[in-house]
């Protein structure tokens, strides 16, 4: 029997670029970095005031049902529309409502902004990984540019210092072991140091590395190969984390989901009492709350059939 490997839930996760998925008929107002700077940001409290009590194995099955960039879209018009309405409340007004508040306002936009963060790590680790693919091949070529430059450079040095005993023991000292690219770059720049100070000190030695293309010129490219070769010895350094796994990306879609049904519930009864409330009417994922459907709760897939993550 020939088994047949399923396609990984990543697989299935198509990726698009956030806020561009079904949501044309109706823009959202604010950018995420708005909605923070006229809400502000959760605080610690706030956040663990609001956390989800959710287990995380229902939160990953409920948030593998959508891709999480249509949830990012309604979930930023949602948010937007409804600070929209919300800012323009006196305390008062603000007081008589039951299940909303700007602390909860600000919790469930950092559970959003959590699961932004998360896509977007994701969604550069090609790319990511593709730079540092590129820059450790820039960093090898860089560090054999730099060997051949100061083993060159030495034994011209040495050459052109003819009987110069002095010079030729501070080229010694200065020509120290190079075996990663940070110590090759002071070596070189130590030798260029010392380059300099001879021909300084001495016309004749001066002119005869002239003759031997050790000019002021030829220093200078050296001391600027040195800096590249220098800087090369970060770019394995601090990049972005390595990428969220799904299951995490999954949980956040579901911890979303509980986020958006909490909200549609308490809108759409406070719609009854006063007229501004928005219509929190889902557009990007309509699959998850049911389409033309004023219900709370997401569509329910026939028995015995996956929930696409359309």
């Amino acid at each position: 029997m020939v088994k047949v490997n399923k396609p990984t839930r990543a697989a299935k996760k198509e990726r698009a670029p956030i806020d561009e998925v079904d949501a044309s008929e109706t823009p959202a107002k604010y950018t995420w970095e708005e909605l923070v700077k006229k809400a502000g940001k959760a605080t610690d409290e706030e956040v663990e005031l609001f956390a989800t009590t959710t287990p995380a194995t229902e939160l990953v099955r409920l948030g593998a049902s959508v891709r999480s960039q249509r949830l990012l879209t309604d979930g930023r018009r949602w948010l937007g529309q409804i600070w929209i309405y919300w800012s323009k409340l006196s305390a008062k007004e603000k007081s008589e409502w039951i299940g909303f508040s700007d602390a909860r306002f600000r919790a469930v936009l950092a559970d959003f902004l959590a699961l932004k963060h998360a896509y977007e790590r994701n969604a550069a680790a090609p790319s990511r990984a593709a730079d540092e693919a590129r820059d450790v091949v820039n960093a090898n070529a860089l560090y054999e540019r730099g060997q051949e430059v100061r083993n060159t450079l030495v034994e011209s040095l040495k050459q052109a210092s003819g009987g110069d005993r002095a010079l030729r023991a501070a080229i010694e000292a200065a020509n120290t072991t190079a075996q990663e690219p940070k110590r090759l770059a002071k070596t070189l720049n130590n030798l260029v140091d010392e380059a300099r100070k001879a021909a300084a000190r001495d016309a004749k030695l001066a002119r005869r590395f002239e003759a031997d293309q050790i000019t002021a010129a030829k220093l200078d490219e050296i001391e600027k190969l040195a800096v590249e070769i220098d800087r090369s010895g970060d770019s394995g350094g601090a990049r972005a984390g390595s990428p969220v796994p799904q299951s995490e990306i999954d949980r956040l879609d579901g911890v979303c989901i509980e986020r958006m049904r909490g909200l549609r519930a308490v809108f759409n009864a406070k719609k009854a009492s006063d007229r501004r409330v928005p219509a929190l009417v889902p557009i990007a994922t309509r699959a998850v709350f049911g389409l033309g459907s004023d219900s709370a709760e997401p569509a329910t897939p026939n028995p015995g059939e996956p929930t696409p993550k359309g």
